[in-house]
């Protein structure tokens, strides 16, 4: 009997962690485009609704390699709270902007996702000219929310 509540118990710990996880709000990610292996990098910043954020960035091509570094810090409430009123103020949920058709050569030109009201609403790395001002008025709001010593590594570090 002790066994089976043993593992009962340990069954349902994994899972009472996970519900106290908050939720991803903001993935964002930018890279340096096609090039040699050696030139190559690309970084994935997560903030999360409490404000913890976790940023990877990566050498190379496989994010597996001992090349890839994770780094966390905290986004302030204020910063979650700009995001989310750029977003809204943007008339993204409403009215999403449209992706370029022409294919981006290199660089690294961010884009990701914000979730605002159980939404994801895309933030495009290259949206249509029209909608350009609004996407990078919203990643203008992500990047300011990371703290200054994270931000480098959104530009190949």
């Amino acid at each position: 009997m002790k066994f089976l509540s043993l593992i009962l118990a340990l069954g349902v710990a994994p899972h009472a962690a996970m519900a106290e996880e908050s939720q991803v709000f903001v993935e964002y990610h930018a890279g340096s485009g096609s090039v040699s292996p050696e030139f190559e990098w690309n970084t994935m910043v997560t903030i999360y609704q409490d404000g913890k954020l976790e940023v990877q960035f990566c050498d190379g091509y496989d994010a597996r390699t001992p090349t890839c570094r994770t780094r966390r810090g905290k986004a302030t409430a204020g910063s979650i709270e700009a995001i989310r009123v750029e977003v809204l103020a943007a008339d993204l949920l409403a009215n999403p902007a449209a992706d370029s058709e022409g294919v981006m050569v290199g660089g690294s030109n961010p884009g990701g996702t914000v979730v605002i009201e159980g939404t994801e609403v895309a933030i495009l790395s290259e949206p249509v000219e029209a909608d350009r001002a609004r996407i990078n008025a919203v990643k203008s709001k992500i990047e300011a929310a990371l703290p200054e010593r994270l931000r480098r590594y959104l530009y190949g570090n």
